[in-house]
């Protein structure tokens, strides 16, 4: 008879508050407490069980061991990812949408993105040379918004470029957060949706003419498993679930730039190397600042694993900042060191700046857009642009989630090389 171990418990009667105040440490810190990878808490008023480091990221991503259906928190949905979108599916339902979704971030239709957002941000260098100075994180979201629409088939005229952008901005920044942000954030998410489920019941009935091809009609006339096609609103979800992780890519791209002022030296080395150089610069603002705090499950049945019994139904949080941060499984994680990568191997369950598993599985779809939408601001940034930062407030805080630097990024004096 397997002899069943207890699992640490955190003490108290609820955690929420010490989430929000410790942000993506608070798994982090309990871990180091108690001196294990797992350990029991309570948050919003349910028990749950949270992991930490690789091991426990290979029984998450697990479909028979933890499913994601009626996971996420309200207020995320109501902010971050919308109601009935493919987070919160597991089963036929996920692989039909999953598929839907792959079907638009293959390498031809990142090639276009690539080509919209290179004359986004080549329209916006000529705008800065004209200016005293911009902040980064403000025109890096209208850049990627202005792009993702147009790659999706959106209209959108130049006017509602800043609108859009801020409103995918402040559901972004509004899932973490308390009081008049976080309320920003389910507005802008009303909005938005409100616009596009608008949208898709035009397309359908043809009062908006757009091309065919485009993945606005695509996904407006899609069937789904049932043989039916999508709720308008959930179209309208899932067309946000594009734009809003392209538009989120702005976060890493202000990371970015705090890392070349950090590390200074990497200006001249990227400016001078290959593409292998600035692949590994981007992996690593990927892997050592912070952007996705943990991501949940629950049981999907009963099982013991390493002596620990999990309850069919129970909540499951996996760190990822944490299991991104592990001395176990990162050479001094908590150095920037983009050459780690020459010898460090990443994987499917160490290297998780965006969620870990299988493609197949519930790993995000998007890294590889990701990455193509970072390289393209890392060649702006190094290549074709000289800019200064003024003295401001550089710093981020680990309890906000998401956080960023207080300052967003000013730049003054951008100007273009000249070769």
């Amino acid at each position: 008879m397997v002899k069943v171990k207890q699992f640490p418990k955190d003490k108290g009667l609820d955690h929420t508050l010490d989430l929000l105040n410790e942000g993506y440490a608070f798994i982090g810190h309990r871990a180091y407490r108690y001196q294990t990878d797992f350990f029991e808490t309570r948050l919003m008023g349910k028990k749950m069980i949270c992991m930490t480091g690789i091991d426990g990221a290979r029984i998450f991503y697990s479909p028979k061991l933890f499913e994601r259906k009626g996971v996420m928190p309200h207020r995320v949905k109501e902010t971050l990812v919308g109601k009935n979108s493919i987070q919160g599916l597991d089963g036929a339902a996920h692989k039909n949408r999953k598929a839907l979704l792959m079907h638009f971030t293959t390498k031809e239709q990142e090639n276009k993105l690539v080509k919209l957002a290179t004359k986004a941000w080549e329209e916006a260098i000529e705008e800065w040379t004209h200016k005293d100075e911009i902040i980064l994180i403000v025109e890096a979201e209208k850049i990627l918004c202005k792009a993702a629409c147009e790659w999706v088939g959106i209209p959108l005229a130049e006017e509602q470029v800043e609108e859009v952008a801020r409103a995918l901005g402040e559901m972004i920044f509004g899932f973490g957060k308390l009081g008049v942000e976080h309320w920003k954030g389910r507005i802008s998410r009303n909005k938005l949706e409100a616009w596009l489920t608008h949208m898709v019941k035009d397309v359908r009935e043809g009062k908006m003419k757009v091309k065919q091809d485009s993945i606005l009609y695509e996904m407006s006339h899609y069937i789904d498993e049932t043989g039916d096609v999508l709720e308008p609103q959930v179209v309208a979800v899932e067309l946000l679930n594009l734009l809003r992780p392209i538009v989120a890519v702005a976060v890493y791209i202000t990371f970015m730039t705090l890392a070349l002022y950090e590390n200074p030296a990497y200006k001249v080395k990227l400016a001078l190397g290959d593409e292998g150089d600035k692949e590994r610069f981007n992996e690593e603002v990927r892997r050592y600042y912070p952007f996705a705090p943990f991501i949940g499950a629950k049981v999907r049945k009963n099982f013991i694993w390493r002596g620990y019994a999990f309850r069919q139904g129970t909540l499951v949080l996996l760190d990822l900042y944490g299991t991104n941060h592990d001395e176990r499984l990162w050479k001094e994680p908590y150095t920037f060191n983009p050459e780690r990568y020459k010898k460090e191997k990443k994987n499917l369950y160490n290297f998780m700046p965006q969620g870990g598993g299988k493609l197949k599985g519930h790993r995000c779809i998007g890294e590889d857009i990701t990455m193509a939408m970072m390289h393209i601001a890392l060649d702006v940034l190094v290549d074709k642009i000289t800019y200064e930062l003024p003295p401001q407030d550089l710093s981020y805080s680990l309890s906000e989630m998401p956080t960023l630097p207080a300052s967003g990024i000013i730049m003054r004096k951008i100007k273009r090389k000249s070769y």
